[in-house]
């Protein structure tokens, strides 16, 4: 029985280690710059603002306003996403599929952090940044191939 639970054990934390990983990987070679900064303009999204506040000392205060920030360009992107080029939700990329997740689960992690761990807070904030950013990419990416089209 104590086998089968250290072998559960590390399983899982492999598992977290992969995902982890991957969701790393995924934000530093996507190329999001001037493609994503021109969708966050056309749809009104705060994420690039939220990336710049976070480069100063904020009170924990306005953590919670950056959040909500965040959660309200995630809700437009996700739908962009959904809904533009005929795309829907199962024909979404595994590597989306994952970053969606991650957004979620940083989420509950700021959720857990904001009041007493504010560094980790900052850096859930500054995640959910960069995916939202990955997400801009990915929507300009799709919006060019379907006016090529």
């Amino acid at each position: 029985m104590l086998s089968q639970l250290l072998i559960l054990s590390f399983a899982l934390v492999l598992l977290f280690y992969w995902f982890r990983y991957n969701c790393h990987t995924l934000l530093r070679t996507a190329a999001t710059g001037e493609r994503a900064r021109r969708v966050a303009e056309a749809n009104e999204l705060r994420f690039p603002y939220v990336l710049e506040r976070l480069q100063t000392q904020l009170p924990s205060e306005d953590l919670e306003t950056l959040d909500r920030l965040l959660q309200r360009d995630y809700d437009v992107l996700t739908c962009l996403l959904r809904y533009t080029s005929g795309m829907r939700l199962r024909d979404q990329t595994v590597a989306l599929r994952i970053l969606m997740l991650d957004f979620g689960l940083q989420q509950k992690w700021f959720a857990l952090t904001r009041k007493h761990l504010t560094g980790a807070a900052r850096r859930s904030i500054e995640e959910r940044s960069y995916i939202l950013a990955h997400f801009a990419n990915t929507m300009s990416t799709r919006s060019a191939a379907v006016s090529r089209a």
